[in-house]
C-alpha cells in the first residue's frame, strides 16, 4: 500500500496573526494578583514599577472587582503601572489581559504598549489605546484610528498579538480585531524589534479602571494534517462480482477542514465530506459494481483550512491511500478460498499437483497389492 502526504499551506506565520484563538505555550509570564493582600501598592511589588519610578504614580490592588479572585489592579488619577520585559526579541507573542470598565468611567484610560523602555531614558511606544465610556468608544490613538465600541460593567478580553519576525501587530477587544498595523512604526515610529513594557495609565481619571490576569506567551504556528485509509489492501473477486471498500478519513492536524474525498475509478466512493475539527475521522463504505479486471484503486482526499483568509491563498493538505482488487474467471478458483494470494494459474497448477499426488497414490497401493497376491 502507498501513502503520499502534501502540505500546502503559505504564510503559516501570517495565518497566525489572523485568527484569534491560537495555540500557546513556551516560555509563558503571567500575573493575577491574587497572593497579595488588598491595598498593597504595585509599584516596586514582583516587577511592576511607577512610570519613571515617580511614587506618584502609584496603583494599588483591590477586591472591589476581580476577574479571578480575590483581586486586581485599579488604575485611577495618577496611577501608571508600568511591567518591564527583556530578552523578547523574535518570534510570535500574545499579551493578553481581562479589563473591567464601569459605566460611570469619567474620563480616558489608555493601555499602553512600548518596544522600548526605560525610567527617565529612551522610551518608544507601540501601540496606545483609549477607552471613552462617555463616548462609547475603544480609541487606537495610533497610526491606524480605527474604533469599536466600548463594553462597561464587565470583563472583557484584551490582547495583542505581536509577530516579531514581521514587524506586525494585532490588537483584539472583546474578540474583535481592532486594527493590524506594524509593531516598530504604529505610534512613536523608528522603534526596535522588541515587547519592551505594558502600561496602564489611568490619565487622571476620576472613577477607576481594572485589570486583572496578564499572561506574555509564545505563539505556536499551528499545523493542518490529515490521513485516509482504504481498506481492504487486497481483495480477490469473481469477474462480475463487487469489490467493497471502506474509507477512513482522519483530521490529524490543530486546524478545522473542509474534506473532499475522490476516487477516479470508483465514482460511488466519491464524499464531499464536509467539515472535520481536529481529530474527528469519518468513516463510510463504498461499492465497485460488476467489476470485470483486475485494477489497483486510489483515493485521493483533500481538506482546506477552513478560516485561512483569502488573501493568503489555499490552505490545503492533502493524502492518498490505494487498494488492489484481483479479478478471475467465473470458473476459476477463488485463492481466498485457500487462504493465499496469488494467481488463478497458480490455483489451476495446486489443483494439478493435487491430482496428481492423488493418481500416484492410488498406483503405488494397485502395485502392492499386486505383489502380495503372487506371494
Amino acid at each position: 500500500m502507498k501513502r503520499k502526504v502534501a502540505l500546502i499551506l503559505p504564510f503559516v506565520i501570517v495565518l497566525v496573526l489572523a485568527l484569534p484563538f491560537v495555540v500557546f505555550a513556551q516560555d509563558p509570564w503571567w500575573y493575577d494578583f491574587d497572593d497579595l493582600d488588598q491595598g498593597v501598592n504595585m509599584c516596586g511589588t514582583d516587577g511592576w514599577s511607577c512610570w519613571d519610578d515617580n511614587p506618584a504614580a502609584a496603583a494599588y490592588t483591590t477586591d472591589d472587582e476581580a476577574f479571578s479572585t480575590p483581586n486586581s489592579v485599579e488604575i485611577v488619577g495618577e496611577s501608571d503601572l508600568v511591567y518591564a520585559f527583556s530578552g523578547y526579541t523574535s518570534g510570535v507573542w500574545t499579551l493578553s489581559t481581562m479589563q473591567y470598565v464601569p459605566a460611570n468611567l469619567v474620563g480616558q484610560a489608555y493601555f499602553i504598549m512600548l518596544n522600548e523602555y526605560a525610567p527617565l531614558g529612551t522610551q518608544n511606544w507601540s501601540l496606545q489605546i483609549l477607552f471613552d465610556a462617555a463616548a462609547g468608544l475603544v480609541l487606537d490613538d495610533g497610526a491606524i484610528g480605527n474604533t469599536l465600541p466600548i463594553i462597561v460593567d464587565e470583563w472583557v478580553p484584551l490582547e495583542v498579538v505581536i509577530d516579531l519576525d514581521n514587524n506586525l501587530q494585532t490588537v483584539y477587544y472583546g474578540g474583535d480585531e481592532l486594527f493590524t498595523d506594524s509593531w516598530t512604526e504604529h505610534v512613536s515610529g523608528g522603534g526596535s524589534l522588541n515587547i519592551g513594557a505594558i502600561d496602564l495609565w489611568g490619565n487622571f481619571t476620576e472613577s477607576p479602571v481594572y485589570y486583572d490576569d496578564f499572561h506574555l506567551e509564545e505563539v505556536l504556528p499551528l499545523a493542518p494534517g490529515i490521513a485516509v485509509d482504504k481498506s481492504p489492501d487486497f481483495q480477490d473477486i469473481v469477474a462480475g462480482g463487487n469489490a467493497d471498500f471502506t474509507i477512513t478519513i482522519t483530521n490529524t492536524g490543530d486546524l478545522s477542514l473542509t474534506v473532499d474525498a475522490v476516487d477516479p475509478m470508483v465514482a460511488a466512493c466519491d464524499n464531499a465530506v464536509g467539515e472535520l475539527g481536529p481529530g474527528e475521522v469519518f468513516s463510510y463504505g463504498c461499492t465497485d459494481v460488476g467489476v470485470a479486471a483486475s485494477y489497483t484503486n486510489t483515493v485521493y482526499v483533500t481538506g482546506t483550512v477552513v478560516m485561512l483568509p483569502q488573501e493568503l491563498g489555499d490552505g490545503e493538505v492533502t493524502d492518498s491511500d490505494d487498494a488492489y482488487v484481483m479479478v478471475h474467471p467465473p470458473t476459476a478458483v477463488s485463492l481466498s478460498s485457500f487462504g493465499g494470494e496469488g494467481t488463478a494459474a497458480n490455483a489451476f497448477t495446486w489443483l494439478a499437483i493435487t491430482a496428481v499426488a492423488f493418481v500416484g497414490v492410488g498406483l503405488i497401493f494397485a502395485v502392492s497389492r499386486r505383489r502380495a497376491s503372487k506371494i
